[in-house]
């Protein structure tokens, strides 16, 4: 989750009017930085996408396993007992 908020930081610094991080992006790639800005955009933006996605089925790996604690089983015994329903 932690690449997520920094992917939109990134996006909301090179947005802000008092940044210089846009600034920056420009002395750094020179007449090619409208192009490398759209590049950068895009690929935050999928990372973004991508890793939140990834938190989401972590989550819910963790929120199982909480559960499973709460009812005071493991995964081979919850695995075992609904042996018919997961295959």
């Amino acid at each position: 989750m932690f690449g997520v908020f920094t992917g939109i930081t990134s996006i909301v610094l090179y947005h802000a009017k008092n940044s210089s991080y846009a600034e920056e992006t420009m002395k750094m790639y020179g007449n090619n930085a409208l192009r490398t800005k759209a590049s950068l955009y895009a690929f935050t933006w999928f990372f973004v996408i991508f890793e939140f996605i990834a938190s989401l089925a972590t989550g819910q790996l963790v929120l199982f396993h909480l559960w499973l604690m709460r009812k005071g089983m493991t995964t081979l015994e919850y695995m075992v007992a609904n042996k018919e329903d997961l295959f």
